[in-house]
């Protein structure tokens, strides 16, 4: 197989998946460009799990918007308040796309788009919610010494 037969199975079809974020910062660009940072797991529709970055950036309104839509924090964006951390633990669907390879690095996924679902979702519906309970947890574990 050659590199590109290679890299191009490690991509995904184009198309609506889940996501969660698990890292948000603010971030710079090369260019000085202040944006968001999101660190996304993407999982496909048998739980195969593939982790991306996304950029919001003020030269991509729609998708800064939709971000902010999808996730529960419309209010913060448009009272203006929207920050990074706030993305963080937050789950939805996105649009899923692929970026061609071009200067040297490989084709790979990229976010096209947040996708807005039913009004009314709050924040936290839009927040991860933990995994297990935690009134299961037994802090009355004898140790020995």
């Amino acid at each position: 197989m050659s590199q590109k037969e290679l890299d191009d199975l490690n991509l995904w079809d184009k198309g609506k998946y889940s996501f969660e974020i698990i890292t948000s910062s603010d971030y710079k660009s090369q260019a000085g460009n202040e944006m968001i940072k999101l660190g996304i797991n993407v999982f496909n529709e048998v739980g195969m799990c593939q982790h991306i970055f996304c950029y919001l950036t003020e030269k991509m309104p729609h998708l800064v918007r939709h971000a902010a839509e999808c996730c529960g924090l419309i209010k913060d964006y448009e009272a203006g308040e929207l920050n990074a951390i706030s993305f963080e633990n937050r789950v939805g669907e996105l649009t899923l796309g692929v970026q061609k390879a071009k200067d040297g690095y490989p084709a790979k996924n990229t976010v096209i788009d947040f996708v807005v679902s039913e009004v009314g979702v709050t924040q936290q519906q839009r927040t991860k919610q933990p995994d297990f309970n935690r009134n299961d947890l037994d802090d009355e574990i004898p140790f020995e010494l």
